[in-house]
């Protein structure tokens, strides 16, 4: 069957690359762009509360998160494009 041979051997240019990155060390790196997402989450989730009672105290605290969400998220992106582990 033509299937089955193809799972099996797969393309040389596949065989031939390795991975820049280690799956344990990208599934410890995507944990940590996950807990920082949820973080982020809850922190904004907080200051909108807080905001509706009419106080403002987490506004520093939600731009933070917020640029570290988004330079992970940046750095996820790289990571893709660099390694086939993701």
């Amino acid at each position: 069957m033509i299937l089955s041979d193809s799972i099996s051997n797969p393309a040389p240019e596949a065989q031939s690359r390795t991975p820049y990155l280690k799956p344990t060390t990208a599934a410890v790196l995507l944990s940590i762009v996950l807990g920082i997402f949820l973080a982020d989450g809850l922190v904004s989730l907080l200051h909108d509360v807080l905001r509706m009672a009419g106080l403002g105290l987490l506004g520093w605290l939600r731009g933070l998160t917020s640029f570290v969400c988004l330079l992970t998220g940046l750095i996820t992106f790289v990571i893709m494009g660099l390694t086939p582990v993701i």
